[in-house]
């Protein structure tokens, strides 16, 4: 049996499982100069519904809080992490 996974929503911390296909090619904002990879920790800064289910815009950020990176994920791309309290 599989433990419950809570619906994602702003302000959750996720882990990253996979990358979006073609992630040069969506809206990424690479502050520090790297892209997204598999393994990274963001927060949910916003989720939005489109036809194909709900995405998700997180912000990955550095230990000093610098934005390293922004991107958009699908909810099957993200694992759920902890929900601030």
């Amino acid at each position: 049996m599989y433990a419950h996974t809570p619906r994602l929503r702003e302000f959750d911390t996720v882990r990253v499982l996979a990358l979006p296909p073609h992630l040069q090619d969506r809206v990424v904002w690479h502050i520090s100069g790297r892209l997204p990879e598999v393994g990274d920790l963001g927060t949910i800064v916003d989720a939005h519904e489109e036809h194909r289910g709900p995405f998700y815009t997180v912000e990955c950020t550095a230990g000093n809080g610098d934005t390293v990176w922004v991107a958009t994920f699908s909810a099957e791309q993200l694992e759920f992490v902890q929900r601030p309290r």
